[in-house]
């Protein structure tokens, strides 16, 4: 091995690492999923809701065999190059069977349920598999093991049981021993005790997960929640917790990347706001007056908090009707309580799997509503007089205000020089467009590699942070599919070809082709994706935004296509490109035409704000 050059030696130890069979799977099924049964906030089924918990205990337990043996440094290398990455996944009871038997290649299957029904159906399921099951639930029961109790040492212990019975296999057998070796001879690492004192609240369990995932232990407390004082209504309690943690990864993960380059870092922090349904910060008054009028008290007590919430915590007024009030809002709250469970959960997903930093910042910066929708009536109006103008006045004014909406300590990171010079990356997590914040004079995106996912739909925020990343192969690249769908005397039909052609006029190396097929009906827009094998899909046309249902549309053959509507008929590339309006609207994206290609299995989406008529 040492013999090889270096760039053979890397290449055969990234092929080690990405073994699938060293990997360890963790599945968390689930009730069956109805969405007309979606949370009213953040359209969370509660199928989801239940796997809030086993989520965050899957997060911090390794994702190969090797990880408890090898150094923290190896091991938080391996995971930025992505050559290892968690494998987590919330699957409904329905679909178990199959994933075990068809889908899942690795011996090594950790079932963690907390729903007594779906712990039986488990049950049932794996018994006389091939491969041994580890099943750790909330309910007891033979052959469970506590779910409270699952740890990286039983982990470990349930590996080597595998191991063994995987010897007596012939076709197992080289792998067992190759397994073995590689775990056997080798100490695994202990938990190293940090000062970060345990906040136990949602908005620092990302960070204080991230921690324990990779490696330390928080062995002492400092509840940020207390009962109602003045001190719990001051939001910089909750903000400086939140950075204490956050500079806690940040530093640890300073440490551990000292060899790397720092563009192998994927960002320097998750940025996320809490949400919910666009609708109701718009129809929340005229939702409370359907209601009974014995439940409007409570009701608008709690539309208004969650759609003019401010800060970390909510205090509700019960003098008025206090026991049907006191009802009605435990049943709503309870459900609310959930979809921040949920909500955690899936930034915990994307904080444990690098050691990423995340800052947790208010929701007031929802307020900045009002001012998105002011930007895109300008825009898709295209006032008359002034216009480049005003829609300049205006988006400068959204970023100075949502600055002014975030907190001093959060702006003290977000605007910190950049390391050695490098281009940073920064993940959003919210429903408004906070990469338009100025920063250093200069919005955002302006100046990170800037990347968003919105957290409503909750059910598709979810499956977003717990997908693991594609490696694709250059030849996947060779060729762009560009669907084009135009009138024939459409003034845009010619300007994206006409674009292309001239870029490639004069190429000073090989050029990526681009193949050009026109469409007029849903029909043949599938059979051009069903045609193409590549990685880029472009889409070349027209969108369009109902404000009055939030559902974007794609303008196929002068008619609307609903993209959320072709899920059972097509897929699409891992990357998707929109030269279209209002493919992501910033005053409204929860049904937007880039969420829709993201249910059809893209995983980058480059979208469209709106755009003058």
């Amino acid at each position: 091995m040492n013999a090889l050059p270096p760039d053979v030696q890397r290449a055969y130890g990234a092929m080690a690492a990405r073994n699938s069979f060293f990997k360890i799977s963790y599945l968390i099924p689930h009730s069956v999923q109805d969405m007309n049964t979606a949370s009213i906030f953040g359209w969370y089924t509660e199928g989801l809701h239940q796997t809030a918990t086993p989520l965050q205990i899957a997060s911090v337990l390794p994702a190969d065999i090797r990880e408890p043996f090898t150094p923290l440094d190896s091991m938080f290398a391996q995971r930025v190059l992505h050559n290892v990455w968690p494998t987590i996944v919330p699957i409904q009871i329905s679909a178990l069977a199959q994933a075990l038997n068809e889908v899942i290649q690795g011996p090594f299957r950790v079932i963690l349920t907390n729903n007594e029904v779906v712990a039986d159906e488990v049950d049932k399921v794996i018994a006389g598999l091939e491969f041994p099951v580890l099943h750790a639930s909330k309910f007891s029961a033979q052959g469970r093991t506590s779910l409270e109790a699952l740890s990286t040492e039983r982990i470990c212990e349930y590996v080597r049981t595998t191991l063994a019975g995987l010897a007596s296999i012939p076709k197992w057998f080289n792998f067992a021993r190759s397994a073995r070796r590689e775990i056997s001879n080798v100490q695994q690492r202990r938990l190293k005790k940090h000062f970060l004192p345990a906040g136990l609240h949602n908005v620092v369990v990302p960070n204080e997960l991230a921690l324990r995932a990779f490696g330390w232990k928080l062995t002492t407390s400092n509840r940020i929640s207390q009962p109602i004082t003045p001190a719990l209504l001051d939001p910089k309690r909750y903000v400086e917790a939140i950075c204490k943690s956050a500079d806690a990864v940040e530093q640890e993960r300073a440490k551990l990347a000292h060899d790397l380059p720092m563009t192998l870092i994927d960002h320097k922090y998750v940025l996320a706001v809490s949400s919910a349904f666009w609708g109701h910060y718009e129809n929340w008054r005229s939702i409370v007056q359907t209601a009974p009028p014995d439940n409007r008290n409570a009701l608008k007590q709690l539309m208004a908090r969650v759609v003019q919430s401010k800060s970390y915590f909510e205090v509700f007024n019960l003098e008025k009707d206090p026991e049907e009030t006191a009802r009605v809002m435990s049943f709503l709250a309870s459900e609310r309580r959930a979809d921040m469970a949920s909500f955690t959960s899936a930034l915990t997903l994307l904080s444990t799997a690098t050691l990423t930093p995340v800052l947790r910042m208010e929701p007031k910066l929802n307020d900045v509503r009002g001012d998105l929708k002011l930007l895109a009536h300008c825009v898709r109006t295209e006032a008359k007089v002034n216009f480049v103008w005003k829609t300049s006045r205006l988006t400068r004014r959204l970023g100075e205000r949502m600055r002014n909406l975030v907190d001093d300590e959060f702006l003290k990171r977000i605007d910190a020089p950049e390391r050695g010079g490098q281009i940073e990356g920064m993940k959003i997590v919210s429903d408004v467009p906070i990469e338009l914040m100025l920063t250093n004079g200069i919005p955002l995106c302006m100046r990170y590699d800037v990347s968003r996912i919105p957290p409503v739909p909750g059910n598709l925020f979810l499956g977003q942070c717990v997908i693991p990343p594609v490696f694709l192969p250059s030849s996947s690249f060779s060729e762009v599919l560009v669907i084009r769908s135009f009138s024939e005397d459409d003034v845009l039909r010619g300007l994206f070809e006409d674009a292309v052609n001239t870029i490639t006029q004069y190429p000073k190396e090989e050029i990526v082709k681009c193949r050009f097929v026109d469409v007029s009906t849903p029909d043949e827009f599938v059979a051009a994706l069903h045609s193409y094998k590549g990685a880029i899909l472009v889409f070349d046309g027209h969108g369009t935004y109902d404000k009055d249902s939030g559902t974007g549309t794609l303008i196929v053959g002068g008619a609307p296509l609903d993209i959320w509507k072709m899920k059972e008929r097509c897929s699409v590339p891992p990357i998707v490109m929109f030269s279209a309006c209002d493919t992501q609207p910033i005053d409204g994206s929860h049904s937007s035409v880039a969420n829709a290609v993201f249910n059809l299995g893209a995983r980058a989406v480059l979208a469209t704000p709106p755009a003058s008529q």
